[in-house]
């Protein structure tokens, strides 16, 4: 078994209960995400793009990030993507390590996603998860 290798990410604005963000587009299907390479897989000129005008959608929110275990729900607009909801969930967890909202991915203990049609984008919402509400919700 090899080690999870711990890329440290300096957590963003101060620690908050909950979070709530809005980016104005989907992201890219994980399937068009990365291309192979003759030198392995890379980020793909969509994926990079997206991550772009995701970060600067970033920077119309004011700073925060929710420490420890925690929930996040996805709510994407459903006439702007024709992606699969599954692929559509990584991107915006990686979004949120990288941008410093949460500290790492492996703290998600429940993801919520779906599609509406009243939303625009994409809506994100992480708040801290309990393992008192864990048991409540099973």
């Amino acid at each position: 078994m090899t080690a999870h290798r711990v890329i440290s990410t300096p957590l963003d604005g101060a620690a908050v209960r909950d979070g709530r963000l809005t980016l104005s587009s989907p992201p890219p299907s994980l399937n068009n995400a990365f291309v192979n390479g003759k030198r392995g897989r890379f980020k793909s000129a969509t994926y990079k793009a997206w991550l772009s005008l995701a970060h600067g959608d970033l920077r119309n929110h004011p700073s925060w990030h929710v420490p420890g275990t925690i929930r996040v729900r996805i709510v994407y607009s459903r006439a702007e993507t024709g992606a699969d909801l599954d692929n559509l969930i990584k991107p915006v967890l990686d979004l949120l390590v990288a941008a410093g909202r949460i500290s790492d991915d492996r703290n998600v203990a429940k993801i919520e996603a779906g599609f509406d049609p009243a939303i625009q984008g994409v809506l994100v919402l992480v708040d801290r998860w309990a393992a008192e509400q864990a048991r409540a919700a099973a």
